[in-house]
């Protein structure tokens, strides 16, 4: 991963806070346009780190470059879209979980906006939250395209992303959950002509209903790292328990697994700090 910066901007300040403005912290500059106030609000906040992954596609006419943020969970989002500048995507793609949840949608929706003013967007649901109603249309007024059980072609790409819905609330184990998959909706994805990605929050469901499809990237969230990270491993992530599988990276060549950005629970994510994904896709 690398440390984020903001890029330069011209504004004009007092001499005094410039120099002030100049000597912050790496976290501090990305609120120097909001002032002095903004970089003490979040100077507790650990850096975002960048993970980098390319993939091959045969006949892909042009290089893309995709930003993947799941997990927002309230995480500020000046934060999150520096971070998209500095990797400059064509699109960003988010896994779930870009809201707290419908009563505390502001902050995601905040970001969401931004982002699809600067960026394509497409985003899926996350966990157990019933978009409808409301929150439903607040989401598609952002400009993002929200995608549930649906497809987008996009540069040559196919781009997916699948409804996990729970029936109820988030269980302790994927066994304890009624979930709400559409298998028809899978294979009809699968059967696209050329390369697939799909969106997919939950990593536990991967073996359970994707693995069998031939789906090139599947994208995953959910876990945040496994919570707490000893020699490279998660100690725990809901529906996958104690020292959980899917957790962070590369799995199968072809489950992706982003440790995401906030915190959904009291519990702290220790020795695993907030991560957006960079996934380059290249023709060579």
């Amino acid at each position: 991963g690398i440390w984020i910066t903001a890029p330069g901007g011209k504004k004009s300040y007092p001499e005094n806070i410039r120099t002030t403005i100049r000597e912050c912290t790496e976290i501090g500059k990305a609120f120097h346009l909001n002032g002095l106030h903004e970089m003490k609000r979040y100077a507790g906040v650990p850096p975002v780190t960048i993970g980098s992954y390319g993939f091959c596609v045969p006949g892909l006419e042009t290089p893309l470059c995709f930003a993947v943020v799941s997990d927002v969970h309230n995480f500020p989002s000046s934060l999150i879209l520096n971070a998209l500048r500095s990797i400059s995507p064509d699109a960003v793609l988010i896994p779930g979980d870009f809201i707290q949840s419908r009563n505390d949608s502001k902050c995601g929706l905040e970001f969401l906006r931004c982002a699809a003013s600067t960026w394509p967007v497409y985003c899926s649901s996350g966990k157990e939250h019933d978009f409808e109603g409301p929150i439903l249309t607040a989401i598609e007024e952002t400009g993002a395209v929200f995608l549930r059980n649906q497809a987008m072609f996009f540069r040559g790409v196919w781009i997916g992303g699948l409804n996990t819905l729970q029936l109820m609330g988030q269980p302790e184990s994927i066994q304890q959950a009624r979930i709400r998959i559409d298998r028809a909706w899978l294979e009809e994805f699968s059967r696209k002509e050329g390369y697939k990605l799909l969106l997919c929050h939950h990593p536990e469901y991967y073996v359970r209903f994707v693995r069998e499809y031939p789906i090139d990237l599947i994208l995953a969230g959910h876990a945040h790292g496994g919570q707490w990270r000893i020699l490279g491993r998660g100690i725990y992530a809901p529906g996958q328990g104690l020292f959980p599988r899917y957790t962070a990276g590369l799995y199968d060549d072809r489950l992706l697994v982003n440790r995401g950005l906030g915190n959904s629970h009291w519990i702290p994510r220790i020795n695993n700090g907030p991560e957006l994904l960079k996934v380059e896709l290249s023709c060579a």
